[in-house]
């Protein structure tokens, strides 16, 4: 392997120079030995590690061992005449060297020695402190409750693109100034209300707690989450949170009734006590563009406020009436109002710029759960760092399922209890096709005795039943061939297989029926929470409180559970 110069300073990957840098090329083969990790003679030697000398001169530390040969106990040179004899190459002897690539030269600074390799480098050069301000100063006060901030300019910038994230676009809106105007753009029409905060739950070893991977779910790679909080996204996209330092943190871009408008953030972030992450806005994914490099990236599409001292275009002035220049809607908001960084476990939505009607409040809180909440009472009042929304499926799904419902069906009121319907049983207990093919019953799964069965119905493909002589069983279809002709069963010789009554018998196969809810994406389960929308199956058969509930749930990833230790131990 040929050691490579990477032009850092100015390439943030091999095709993507940093903005408004200017380099030759992010990769440069230096002269000189190569690093040879097989089994041939290295005839070049055998180069274990290398550094920059970082003083200016473009020179390189390297770690290096000749080639030599062993015939007998006499060390022979890596030369033809001994290549040529099939001698074995002797063990290497690893000094110090200078490389200077301009010259061409390698110059020994501790000479191969038996019996000691010099095998890991490292540089220690004077240098001068930048100069200028540290943009990212630690907050005191944050860092006493170990907490940090995250300050994103805007999430409608995504690689310097302005993407509203609304489907349909709204007609004559094209930028960002259009799109933050109030008077251009409602609350209820943008499409992104929240910024969802969530945390990656550590596993314990399996000494500790051996969980199997069905007790995890339908997908098991998203691991354990936990929700952190919501933050409303101003009208600019910008967003100016509180979160927990020293945490794995995600985030998640989040509609009014709690679904992630945009997929989940593929890397975790991590903050240290008092630090501030200031992001430009959004990446989509494979982006080559730079990542958290603040010094290479294009500048933010969001400008901020125009003019120091005015409020915002077309906002309302008595909640925040005038701005800094280039100051964002959140940084504004907040510097005004510090309390507004503090993340809320509710979804708590408020209108600071509609002017001159301001839209009416959005919440949509645990309290009003008529089954068990997933955080505790004193979060749900005031969030602090430690508060966390915690989903499993046992505790707080299953349980909307078994909640007694009446609803107005054909002008009479009827019970309409989700696993009381979705059942095997009738009310009358006679053995049913359960409606819509979905059963909703808490029981252990025939299919996964470690998941409920209704857990398994909404989260994987199943067979469609039918009742056959008191029995439910699959459905089976008969097959055709692409011209619609039945196609045969045949035995070992290709000849066909007769019934008792000498007739063909025909291929069959079960009919699949879809699962309703897609672990990780409950924007793409339509086909369950359609039936919950004005004029669906289902309108108003559950409350929008529980449908964010399982909005959420599906959205981390569909768990069976989100803490390690509420596993049941085999």
């Amino acid at each position: 392997m040929q050691p490579l110069a990477i032009d850092i300073g100015n390439f943030v990957n091999r095709e993507g120079p940093l903005f408004g840098r200017v380099g030759s090329q992010a990769e440069q083969a230096l002269p000189g030995p190569a690093s040879s990790l097989g089994d041939a003679v290295a005839v070049e030697g055998r180069l274990a590690d290398l550094v920059s000398m970082d003083d200016g001169s473009g020179r390189f530390l390297i770690a290096w061992s000749p080639c030599r040969l062993r015939e007998g106990q006499t060390l022979r040179p890596c030369t033809a005449e001994y290549l040529n004899q099939g001698l074995p190459e002797a063990p290497p002897a690893f000094g110090l060297w200078i490389l200077d690539p301009a010259e061409g030269t390698q110059r020994p600074v501790v000479t191969p020695q038996a019996n000691l390799w010099v095998t890991e480098l490292a540089v220690a050069t004077s240098r001068t402190l930048p100069t200028q301000a540290v943009a990212n100063e630690r907050d005191d006060a944050l860092a006493e409750d170990n907490l940090a901030r995250l300050d994103i300019r805007s999430v409608y910038d995504m690689d310097s693109r302005f993407v509203s994230f609304n489907n349909p676009r709204l007609p004559g809106i094209s930028t960002l100034e259009q799109f933050r105007d109030p008077s251009l753009v409602a609350p209820e029409e943008r499409q992104v209300r929240f910024l969802r905060i969530t945390k990656g739950v550590l596993i314990p070893d399996e000494d500790v707690r051996d969980i199997a991977g069905a007790q995890f779910g339908r997908a098991a790679n998203f691991g354990m989450r936990e929700i952190v909080g919501y933050v409303p996204v101003e009208p600019d996209g910008s967003v100016r949170a509180r979160v927990p330092a020293d945490a794995p943190l995600g985030l998640q871009l989040v509609d009014a009734t709690g679904k992630a408008v945009y997929s989940r953030h593929g890397a975790w972030i991590n903050l240290r006590p008092g630090e501030t992450l200031q992001c430009q806005g959004c990446h989509a994914n494979n982006s080559p563009l730079p990542h958290g490099r603040t010094d290479g990236m294009a500048p933010s599409i969001n400008a901020g406020a125009p003019l120091t001292g005015q409020p915002f275009p077309n906002t309302r002035t008595d909640v925040v009436g005038f701005a800094d220049a280039g100051e964002t809607m959140a940084q504004a908001l907040t510097r005004l109002y510090p309390e507004r960084e503090i993340p809320a476990i509710d979804m708590r939505g408020f209108d600071a710029w509609s002017d001159p009607a301001p839209a009416e409040d959005l919440l949509l809180a645990y309290a009003d759960l008529q089954t068990l909440a997933p955080a505790p009472v004193p979060c749900q009042q005031q969030w602090q760092a430690e508060c966390r929304t915690v989903i499993h499926y046992q505790d707080h799904i299953q349980p909307l399922w078994d909640l007694p419902r009446q609803a107005d069906v054909g002008g009479s009121l009827q019970d309409v209890t989700c696993s009381s319907c979705h059942n095997r049983r009738d009310a009358m207990n006679a053995l049913q096709v359960p409606p819509a093919q979905l059963e909703l019953t808490g029981e252990a799964s025939a299919d996964q005795p470690l998941q409920p069965t209704s857990y398994r119905e909404l989260l994987f493909n199943d067979n469609e039943l039918v009742l056959e002589d008191g029995a439910l069983v699959d459905r089976l279809e008969i097959v055709t061939d692409g011209e619609g002709n039945v196609v045969y069963q045949t035995d070992e010789d290709g000849e066909l297989i007769l019934d008792n009554m000498g007739n063909p018998v025909p291929v069959t196969e079960t009919v699949p029926v879809s699962a309703l809810i897609r672990a990780g994406q409950a924007r793409n389960s339509d086909a369950f929470f359609d039936i919950f929308v004005q004029g669906g199956a289902h309108d108003d058969w559950l409350k929008v409180e529980e449908l964010r509930l399982l909005a959420e749930w599906a959205d981390l990833g569909a768990q069976l559970y989100n803490d390690p230790f509420r596993v049941p131990e085999n």
